[in-house]
């Protein structure tokens, strides 16, 4: 029964992937190995979303880490059901000893049972597009998966860049890096613990930042964003991204489009009511675009084939059939029409 539910809304988040985003580039998926256990480590700027797109986006049922605290009757099954692990952190009440021993005892036996897991370096979420610091604690479940097995134990770099994170219809690049053997590793790891964990930590670091668009914040942060996220900019594939000689173009914002678009809005407006609805209960801009996901993953096909049956019983089921095709075509021309007045994800951040 897990794996029905875990496959029927990964199948889901698969298909309302390919309608969310404009256009979805991947970059070096066939670089991953198949001949060891895999740890996905991806930078982590849109809540929930980024780990959806790392299990969608993978042939194998890939675990994720989430609060320990939630894991409760009656949403255990569920949790388990959708691969979710448990973190016992500190500040959600647990010991440091359950932190550091449960978690990783757990991420080891998920390795071993040939299953990949996904992992935040980070370890938290935030708005800026620059990778943060990153933790030991990847590293640390790698040396010690390597340890109980003869298989080689990977960490493959996940970069994502999201052209613009809190609105569907803009352009996402999954760029997978160069994976990181830990086999290489455990000399260093057998003679100094410490050292081989900075190691592999730094070597995450510079992987990674190799994979994103903007990986830092210095004195030209705010330029870089506004040059490089600009919907102009998305025919242009990541290495054209990251040439430095590239020359932005300049995007127009028709701001007298939002009356159209508002009326647009009408036939679909359950499904823009619920998903505001939802963003209100977070005060955290990161949770915005993970929501209007979820919503158009899951909540939207329940919307649609509710009114199809209800239209269809109440009245005719041809009917029926043409008010949720013209509903559905609205709602895709009304995301195409907000594009061109949409400010920048710049501005969007200066918000915050």
């Amino acid at each position: 029964m897990g794996k029905l539910v875990y496959w029927t809304l990964r199948s889901m988040c698969s298909v309302a992937a390919l309608f969310y985003f404009r256009s979805i580039e991947i970059n070096g998926k066939g670089d991953v190995p198949v001949d060891g256990l895999i740890i996905f480590a991806p930078n982590h700027q849109n809540a929930f979303l980024d780990g959806i797109l790392i299990g969608i986006f993978s042939h194998l049922r890939v675990s994720f880490f989430t609060r320990g605290d939630i894991f409760v009757k009656p949403y255990l099954w569920l949790l388990k059901a959708l691969s979710l692990l448990p973190v016992f952190r500190a500040k959600d009440g647990f010991s440091m000893s359950a932190q550091n021993g449960d978690t990783f005892d757990i991420a080891v036996k998920t390795l071993l049972s040939q299953k990949p897991l996904m992992i935040f370096p980070e370890a938290n979420h935030d708005y800026p597009y620059i990778l943060r610091t990153l933790s030991k604690g990847t590293a640390r479940i790698g040396f010690l998966a390597q340890k109980a097995t003869d298989k080689n134990v990977y960490i493959v770099p996940v970069g994502l860049n999201y052209f613009r994170r809190h609105s569907p219809r803009f352009k996402l690049i999954i760029n997978y890096g160069k994976p990181i053997c830990i086999k290489d590793y455990m000399k260093q790891y057998a003679d100094h613990k410490g050292k081989a964990l900075s190691a592999v930590k730094k070597e995450m670091t510079t992987r990674l930042k190799k994979e994103m668009l903007v990986p830092d914040r210095d004195e030209k942060y705010e330029e870089q964003i506004i040059k490089v996220f600009n919907r102009k900019n998305e025919s242009l594939t990541f290495i054209e991204l990251c040439n430095t000689k590239f020359e932005a173009l300049a995007a127009t914002t028709f701001k007298w489009l939002k009356p159209l678009v508002f009326l647009l809005s009408i036939p679909n407006i359950i499904p823009f009511l619920f998903s505001k609805y939802l963003i209100s209960l977070f005060k955290d801009p990161v949770f915005q675009g993970s929501i209007k996901f979820g919503v158009a993953a899951l909540f939207c096909p329940l919307w649609y084939t509710f009114l199809f049956i209800i239209i269809g019983f109440g009245w005719n089921f041809n009917i029926s059939t043409i008010i949720i095709a013209v509903s559905i075509a609205l709602l895709f021309a009304r995301q195409e029409l907000k594009r061109l007045y949409t400010d920048t994800e710049y501005k969007f951040i200066t918000k915050w």
